[in-house]
């Protein structure tokens, strides 16, 4: 029965109009019924950040260690961040890298579905699992529905195989690194990622669990001399560390007796008809050999005697908060049903996989197992057989208060809804944050906030850790978070996203950027690189000196005749890789000779003569005078605050430079170059909205239909709320819709137009064209080209381009051309893993369902339209759960919108196409793409098709 455990209280002191219809209950009762009692309730009326704020709170008073499970691991990532947010990290610290408050125990079958990669999610599970055991004081794990399935190692073989070592310990390396490997770490010349194991001499480098960075731990005979956190890209020591604490690095360990066990079941198998033969002993070799990196996931169950789940590991006094109970149901229920599903459709006796039933854990029975806790059901339907009890909380979802912005159809300001509100918060005693994802983000908003009269305070202080005295409105920086109104608590939340609408979350890479690190970890023993002053050479190894009692790491290469050159770690710099014809070998330089001199000196003489030939054009460019655009002003500032990223450092300089140009009488002339995805077309978006700001018309050009259809939706968007016209202008648009677009454009009536080729045609004509955008240049033909000239003259230029054409490159690294470069990638877009097969059906049905397990989406590239048909025919035959669709240039304009459409609004799970998606088209979920016959594709089409996807 619904029993009210608290009566309602009337508030102690009057807070207006934001308390009425809401329940005066503070956070306090409900701890206090958390601490105190051992029942399981139902919590109603605190929904998403409100929950976590208040487990973060609990921490502190109900003083037991505490789960929140999230139905699907990409909510249960959130959950983390919002966590880490309200409770605060102290995760950084390099000597105490347990003692962090909040950990995230990601599925380790959904690993793809988030941002973590598979080496990165091991560490996060196995870091949690000891962190569970060991913590002194109670901690929020957050984790998935998904992730209470898994079967695990037992806790006491986890916690048996942790080496912690203290300087000065006398240790046997070559047992030790044995030992390691037994562990899952991988040896390799160079630690890139969790897991990797790097020995010269007695020197050991290892990237561990638990630690942000690597570890150095040099040795001097058998005693641990140093043990230093390090970067991998610089090499550079990052402090000092007196102990280190050494979890495994796979889940499963090789020791003598799981080696033992596991050959014992592969006999079985084989003896079984389970295995072939030839595959049994493929299956032993790896059991030998410790083959790891996730080898082993699908038969970890014979390597241990019994299995744990992570419920196991948990302390008893743990609450377990499911912040979507039916849903986490659901989820686990069918994904357990979807893997035996595929196992039962799919069997293969070359292939070693244990049945569901042995690797996932029953969810009717997790579901026993948590009776053994006391546990919340957040916002749940009731089942009174589990829960008789309800808490209520007067929290309210944020969206009630009417704080979104709407379009604006002329200049006023943006941010007056949401300062109103402030406002009356403050005069009605409620403490009011603003959460911004980034730093410049919560600055900029903090500065556009006090023009309303408003006090703003911005602070760098993690959230519980700033004064709550002051009513000012304090802008804080943490993760995307759906904000609320707790008027019992006196509490009010605004997240950044609620203004400006949501978008995925991408900050800036704070790594060391440059074109040598960015190459470091790609370098192989061997291999040609340059020295800014000495030319080309071979790189040997790195090595660690001892320079006049100074210890320093150097990087040696070799030239000619044996010559020997050391560069220190910080001189890195002047060091790239060599980057030319694949297959030639270049000659390697003399040190102190002049081949490097005479090379330089070539480059120069090219550089001129190729100044001469567009001498001509340059010239009339300097005679005739442009116009000069305004200095950005405050509407510009809060357009820039529409952007949900945070730029990176190689963005806001191309935006500078873009607006420096603009504001210049010279007509501007720039090449953005960068690669996929790292916001070339924004830098054009900014420069855009300062052009028609100043009354000017803007045209971007594009190579295809498709992506000027998508550019178009991606600055109506971006141009929401401001008075700004956009339109289209190619074949998906009908004759009729075409000529009025030109109507239109000639009248003055439309801001900017995206188009294709169509735009270069004799009867497009402006009003007042200030602006010509140029998307991947290297598409256009030479003919395009001489019609861009004669606007160039007067024109402002920018052209976008991740592989630009050799002449248009020679240009700009000639200074003949400006050029802006953003080669700094945002932090969440990781590396694209590229794998070169022959044709097989079996590796693209893997590849297919590997991606829809995880939520994703796949471009399947088959470029002959003639066939294109039989081919999607063959992959529904391979795939049939799969919703496959086709797209060409050749099809009718409309199916090929509807099919692009519902690829964009994922009603299509496989898009079998042709390089019509080869140029700037943005599919977030789409993050497989299979490229057929990849050997009839050039570098340039190679590059922007891998492109597509990570993004």
């Amino acid at each position: 029965m619904d029993v009210s455990v608290y009566q309602e209280q009337e508030p102690t002191a009057s807070i207006g109009d934001a308390g009425e219809g809401f329940p005066k209950k503070d956070s306090a009762a409900v701890l206090s019924f958390l601490r105190d009692s051992q029942e399981s309730v139902h919590l109603r009326g605190v929904q998403d950040a409100a929950l976590v704020y208040l487990i973060g709170k609990g921490l502190n008073t109900v003083r037991k260690p505490m789960l929140l499970i999230a139905p699907t691991d990409r909510e249960a990532e959130q959950y983390f961040e919002i966590a880490s947010f309200f409770v605060g990290k102290d995760s950084q610290r390099l000597d105490a890298p347990l003692a962090r408050k909040v950990w995230y125990f990601p599925s380790r079958t959904a690993h793809k579905a988030q941002s973590l990669g598979k080496m990165e999610a091991t560490a996060r599970r196995l870091e949690t699992l000891y962190a569970i055991r060991t913590a002194a004081s109670p901690i929020v794990v957050v984790t998935s529905a998904m992730a209470l399935l898994e079967c695990l190692a037992p806790p006491e073989i986890l916690v048996k195989h942790v080496e912690y070592k203290v300087r000065g310990e006398i240790i046997d390396l070559e047992v030790f690194c044995r030992q390691l490997i037994d562990r899952g770490y991988y040896p390799v010349s160079l630690v890139e990622e969790y897991g990797d194991l790097s020995r010269r001499g007695g020197v050991l480098d290892i990237y561990a669990p638990m630690y942000r960075w690597p570890l150095r731990l040099e040795f001097f005979g058998d005693e641990l001399e140093s043990i230093r956190p390090f970067h991998p890209s610089t090499q550079r020591s990052l402090g000092v560390l007196e102990d280190v604490v050494l979890l495994p690095a796979s889940e499963i360990i090789l020791d003598a007796e799981a080696r033992a066990r596991a050959q014992d079941a592969v006999y079985r198998d084989v003896g079984e008809g389970v295995l072939t033969p030839a595959a049994g002993n493929v299956w032993l070799e790896r059991i030998q050999e410790g083959y790891q990196n996730g080898a082993f996931e699908s038969v970890l169950p014979v390597f241990y005697e019994k299995t744990a789940t992570l419920l196991d590991y948990l302390d008893p006094r743990t609450i377990l908060f499911w912040s979507d109970a039916n849903q986490s149901r659901m989820e686990m229920a069918e994904n357990y049903w979807q893997m035996g599903r595929d196992r039962a459709e799919n069997p293969s006796a070359n292939e070693w996989q244990k049945s569901p039933t042995e690797l996932f854990e029953d969810p009717e029975r997790v579901h026993e197992i948590g009776k053994r806790f006391q546990q919340v059901w957040v916002n749940a339907l009731i089942e009174p057989s589990e829960a008789p009890k309800i808490l209520e909380l007067g929290a309210t979802s944020h969206s009630a208060l009417g704080l979104a912005v709407r379009s604006h159809q002329n200049k006023e300001r943006l941010l007056e809804p949401l300062a109103h509100q402030f406002h009356k918060w403050q005069e009605d005693g409620i403490l009011s944050f603003l959460v911004c994802q980034q730093k410049e983000q919560a600055r900029r908003l903090a500065e556009l906030l006090m023009g309303y009269d408003l006090e703003v305070l911005y602070s760098g202080l993690p959230f519980g850790q700033e004064s709550y005295e002051s009513p000012a409105v304090k802008v804080l920086v943490g993760p995307s978070l759906k904000g609320f109104l707790w008027p019992a608590e006196r509490l009010a939340v605004v997240s950044e996203e609620e203004i400006f609408g949501r978008r995925s979350r991408r900050v800036s890479r704070k790594a060391v950027s440059g074109v040598f690190l960015n190459s470091f970890q790609d370098l192989h023993l061997g291999d040609f690189v340059v020295h800014v002053d000495h030319g080309i050479g071979i790189y040997k190894e790195l090595v660690h000196l001892n320079v006049r009692d100074i210890e320093s790491d150097f990087l040696l290469l070799e030239y000619q005749d044996a010559d020997r050159l050391y560069v220190p770690v910080d001189k890195l710099a002047k060091v790239q890789k060599y980057l030319g014809i694949e297959g030639h070998e270049p000659r390697v330089d003399k040190l102190g000779g002049k081949s490097w001199e005479t090379a330089k000196k070539k480059a120069r003489e090219s550089a001129e003569r190729i100044a001469q030939e567009i001498l001509n054009l340059y010239a009339q460019r300097q005679v005739n005078e442009g116009f000069r655009f305004s200095p950005p002003d405050t509407f510009f500032q809060e357009f820039e605050a529409t952007f949900a990223y945070e730029e990176t450092p190689d963005q806001v300089r191309a935006i500078a430079d873009v607006l420096e140009d603009m504001g210049s009488a010279q007509p501007m002339d720039r090449l953005i170059c960068g690669d996929v995805g790292y916001g070339k077309t924004e830098v054009a978006i900014r420069a855009a909205f300062k052009a028609i700001m100043d009354g000017k018309q803007v045209a971007m050009l594009v190579p295809t239909t498709v992506l000027a259809e998508q550019h178009y939706q991606t600055l109506f968007e971006r141009f929401n709320g401001f008075p700004v016209t956009v339109a289209a202008l190619s074949r998906f648009k009908t004759p009729s819709q075409q000529k009025q677009v030109l109507k239109e454009l000639e009248r003055g009536t439309i801001d900017m137009v995206i188009g294709t080729h169509r735009l270069l045609q004799k009867d497009v004509s402006f009003r007042d064209l200030g602006l010509i955008i140029v998307d991947e240049e290297h598409r256009f033909g030479v003919k395009h080209k001489e019609n861009l000239k004669k606007l160039r003259v007067s024109v402002d230029v920018l052209t976008l381009s991740a592989t630009p054409i050799p002449r248009t490159l020679h240009m700009a690294l000639s200074g003949i051309r400006d050029m802006s470069v953003i080669e700094t990638a945002p932090e969440d877009r990781h590396s694209i893993d590229t794998f070169l097969c022959k044709y097989d059906e079996l590796t693209i049905q893997e590849a297919i369902y590997r991606e829809l397990h995880r939520g994703g989406q796949v471009f399947f590239v088959h470029n002959h339209v003639v066939s294109i048909y039989q081919m999607a025919a063959k992959l529904n035959q391979l795939a049939p759960a799969a919703r496959v669709a086709v797209a060409h240039g050749q099809m009718n304009e409309r199916d090929l919108e509807k099919v692009m459409l519902d690829f964009i609004h994922r009603k299509v799970d496989v898009l079998v196409c042709t390089t019509i998606i080869e140029s700037g088209l943005d599919i977030p979920a789409a993050n497989t793409i299979i490229i057929n016959r990849a050997d009839k594709f050039g570098l340039a089409q190679i590059y922007q098709l891998r492109g597509r996807v990570g993004r």
